[in-house]
């Protein structure tokens, strides 16, 4: 006899397509009802319009041209240049926020607004979700019984990324 799902088993998958990829939700149906779902979307549309490097209008674009300095650029510019620096020193230069001479801090930003996104979905009382964008995942949750997603074993929160933070 099937069991009737409860609206905390009811899942929703999104795909976002933003900052040139494609961002993955999975995510309770509370997500949609909170509209933590909606806010995590409407951030990395923020982040996309405020650091990505091909729009001329954006931050990135205006201090890249030095039309703008730092303190003319949205708060989290310095955040992001702070961070950048650390993981240049960390890598011993490996990384850095000017590939080719150019400012380009993407490497980093995918990965920080992915982090970012989850933490709006956690913050709104989820406890079990997934954002993968492009590679940067970060998830929450663990493994119920059956396979597939749902499959038995521990579960866990974690996070993956592209080596590019």
């Amino acid at each position: 006899m099937p069991s009737a799902t409860s609206a905390v088993d009811v899942r929703v998958r999104h795909a976002e397509h933003v900052m040139g990829t494609v961002v993955s939700f999975d995510v309770p149906g509370s997500a949609c009802h909170d509209g933590s779902l909606e806010a995590a979307i409407r951030w990395l549309h923020w982040v996309d319009r405020v650091f990505s490097p091909y729009r001329a209008d954006s931050d990135v674009s205006l201090l890249a041209r030095a039309e703008v300095t730092v303190d003319a650029c949205a708060p989290e510019m310095a955040e992001v240049l702070a961070a950048c620096a650390v993981v240049r020193d960390l890598s011993g230069g490996y990384f850095t926020a000017a590939p080719g001479g150019q400012f380009d801090p993407s490497g980093y930003v995918k990965g920080w607004a992915v982090e970012r996104a989850a933490a709006l979905l956690a913050g709104a009382g989820s406890a079990d979700h997934v954002v993968n964008g492009g590679g940067d995942v970060q998830c929450a949750g663990g493994r119920g019984q059956g396979g597939g997603r749902q499959g038995g074993g521990q579960g866990g929160g974690g996070q993956s990324g592209d080596g590019g933070r």
